[in-house]
């Protein structure tokens, strides 16, 4: 396994130093035989995946069913940020928000859908708001192009800076991931456009630039960056490598285009964009596992520093802290927290959901069947909620008590 992990950067780096080379023959020669290492990277990568979908679906599929689940997600209207924002109409839970956006999907289309004809209707719709207003695509595009290429290392998952305010040996100063993309698309850059067609490195641009197009398409978290660089590094230290022959050789036009590609990857890496470095979301992760483990304390003291934020994420904070403040503080306290949620919020259907509960527990009845009811407006996939709205219909013998125990069992079959 360590073979096929680094001989390729071994042949990465005979490809770099032979793209200024004029001997075809040994071009060709290592571009057949890097060509087949990469070959058999790819084929070793995504087998598991493949051998994943045909267990469950039967049939071979190379791309996941949640990808268009994904695709809407990081391109619809209501995402005005070109990094990844959950949806109101699907929990943001990896085990829920699948079976959601199917359930969300089988309401749109009148009739129980599977996942992979829910992930095609989701594709449908963006393509149909690319037709409606191809304006705010392009602009969509070219946030994202320039997401892609920022230094802002923006993910969902941990944040080393964040990390290292609790963790101290952290902070020490490691080379960070950007460093090696500025480097290494520099490099690459530069040797496709100062080479062309001589150059034996277009494979693996035509490789680097058609996964950076899916990510600017879907997703530029920095999580789905990382198999970039097992171009990238070699590619990096290559760079240097022939940056400094080229000083050698005083090939000054080389030099000049060189270090005009690494200027202008550089702007583009630090330009300021909308949601380029949230914290909110890391704050919340922590707050959680502190009072998991028993600290709430000190994981309220993290959720109103989230709160106070007031970034997209902060609505969750919102919503734990409502639960922590009616215990502490009573229902008013609870309920102010709440409607600090925007109903434009992804956590708008977790919102209702908290108010109807505080309010049936207080035996407003029909106020709370009314945030029920909104709360699945907006998210008709909630399991307990619909039990919740079900529970009051039957006290009431409500006449729509039977249409929505059908309702109930039908999202229920979605979960089997």
């Amino acid at each position: 396994m360590l073979f096929y992990l680094f001989y390729p950067q071994i042949r990465l780096k005979n490809l770099f130093l032979l793209s200024f080379s004029n001997t075809r023959l040994q071009i060709l020669n290592t571009l057949t035989k890097s060509g087949i290492l990469i070959g058999i990277g790819i084929i070793l990568s995504v087998s598991p995946f493949v051998i994943r979908h045909y267990q469950i679906n039967d049939h071979i599929r190379i791309t996941p069913l949640q990808s268009g689940f994904l695709l809407y997600a990081n391109n619809n209207y209501s995402n005005s940020s070109p990094y990844y924002q959950p949806v109101a109409f699907a929990s943001s839970h990896p085990k829920e928000q699948g079976i959601q956006f199917t359930i969300e999907a089988s309401r749109r289309m009148g009739r129980k859908v599977t996942a992979a004809e829910a992930s095609n209707f989701w594709k449908k719709e963006v393509l149909s708001t690319v037709i409606e207003n191809p304006w705010y695509w392009l602009k969509k595009l070219g946030q994202k192009s320039l997401s892609f290429l920022s230094f802002a290392e923006v993910d969902d998952h941990y944040h080393i800076g964040f990390i290292a305010s609790l963790v101290p040996w952290f902070a020490y100063p490691f080379f960070p991931s950007w460093l090696f993309f500025l480097l290494g698309i520099t490099g690459l850059t530069a040797a496709v456009m100062l080479n062309r067609s001589r150059t034996p490195l277009w494979p693996l641009a035509v490789i680097f630039f058609s996964y950076g197009a899916t990510l600017i398409l879907y997703s530029t978290g920095t999580r789905f960056q990382l198999p970039l660089l097992v171009i990238l590094l070699p590619v990096s230290v290559f760079t240097g490598e022939r940056v400094f022959f080229l000083f050698r050789e005083k090939a000054w036009k080389k030099i000049s285009a060189c270090l005009f590609l690494l200027v202008s990857f550089t702007v583009l890496g630090l330009l300021p964009l909308q949601g380029g470095r949230p914290m909110a979301g890391h704050y919340n992760t922590y707050a959680f596992l502190l009072n998991r483990n028993g600290q709430e304390s000190d994981a309220v003291i993290w959720w109103e520093k989230s709160a106070i934020l007031n970034e997209p994420y902060s609505a969750y904070a919102n919503l734990f802290l409502s639960g922590k403040y009616y215990h502490r503080y009573g229902k008013d306290k609870a309920v102010t927290t709440l409607e600090e949620i925007p109903d434009s919020s992804f956590v708008a259907a977790a919102k209702y959901a908290s108010l109807g509960d505080i309010l049936l527990h207080h035996g407003q009845v029909e106020q709370a069947q009314e945030h029920y009811e909104k709360s699945l407006a907006i998210n008709s996939g909630q399991k307990r909620v619909h039990q919740e709205l079900i529970d009051i219909l039957r006290r009431k013998n409500d006449k729509r008590l039977k249409k929505e125990i059908e309702k109930l069992q039908l999202i229920k079959s979605f979960y089997n």
